[in-house]
């Protein structure tokens, strides 16, 4: 469930849409930090992004697949990173994961990476951590996201 406030988001600690939820249970992370466990949430986490009128719909939908047309420089880069950080950090499966897809890793990167990182930076109080060769961000509840081709 997404509140906007003032131009914030609120992300509740819950899967809005589970069907957009998957799951890869895999080996245990050996990099989390112990003190983190899979249950612990953030109840009422406010984050700095405020969506614009045109994506307003694309956060609020229920499909798990979506078609963003909007001119350039609009803003969907932006709009499809806080939306995957949303869903790993409110998805209540074990150890979501969510990616952003592009033709060539490096364009993912030149893209997308930077805008990741800035998003997940006021998560790093609550055990958000980054990992820079993998292009990949790992969140306090096991959710991940990551950059791919």
């Amino acid at each position: 469930m997404i509140d906007a406030v003032e131009n914030q988001i609120v992300s509740r600690a819950q899967c809005s849409a589970p069907s957009r939820c998957t799951a890869d249970p895999g080996p245990p992370n050996n990099e989390a930090k112990e003190s983190a466990t899979p249950n612990e949430r953030v109840e009422d986490l406010i984050l700095d992004y405020a969506p614009r009128r045109q994506f307003v719909p694309f956060h609020d939908r229920r499909e798990r697949f979506a078609c963003i047309v909007t001119h350039r420089r609009a803003g969907k880069t932006v709009a499809c990173i806080n939306e995957l950080q949303r869903g790993a950090t409110s998805c209540t499966n074990v150890r979501p994961r969510f990616a952003y897809m592009s033709p060539f890793l490096k364009q993912s990167k030149a893209v997308a990476w930077d805008y990741l990182r800035a998003a997940m930076a006021p998560l790093r109080p609550f055990g958000a951590t980054v990992h820079e060769s993998e292009l990949r961000v790992d969140y306090v509840n096991g959710g991940q996201v990551r950059l791919n081709a």
